[in-house]
């Protein structure tokens, strides 16, 4: 019974490793507007329940990444696997910026790296970008 178990949870463990380190196939990409100019070309968009927990894992660069989130609330955002510092923009239902969080870096061995990062107001979406966004709070994108 115990090679049972022990085979399944070894199963479990590659598969997860090997659908996490897998390249966000045909994802959706749109471009970011403010004040009607673009101002992000080829930001992906994630939905579903495995792009929003992926996100920008394994990554060695982005064009940015638009999380999506099911409802609207105080979602975290962890850098786990993370190979870039990033920016990270929360936009309530409205489109409007609601907090920012600048130069997040990403998770590494020493635990002070180890959080999740929260915004202060609800949002319904998180703007993962390169760090040195020009963006504001209160700021209403396009997307």
């Amino acid at each position: 019974m115990k090679m049972i178990f022990a085979f399944l949870f070894v199963l479990i463990l590659l598969t997860s490793i090997f659908l996490f380190t897998l390249p966000n196939m045909n994802m959706e990409k749109t471009q970011i507007k403010r004040n009607n100019k673009t101002i992000l070309k080829g930001v992906e968009v994630a939905k579903n329940p495995l792009d929003l927990t992926k996100g920008l894992m394994f990554r060695e660069k982005t064009d940015g990444m638009l999380l999506v989130f099911p409802t609207e609330g105080k979602h975290g955002i962890w850098m786990l696997f993370m190979k870039i510092p990033l920016d990270l923009v929360f936009i309530d239902k409205n489109n409007k910026i609601v907090d920012i969080i600048k130069n997040v870096q990403p998770m590494s061995l020493n635990l002070s790296t180890w959080k999740t990062y929260y915004p202060k107001e609800n949002a319904k979406y998180c703007l993962e970008v390169n760090p040195g966004t020009e963006l504001k709070i209160g700021d209403v994108l396009e997307f």
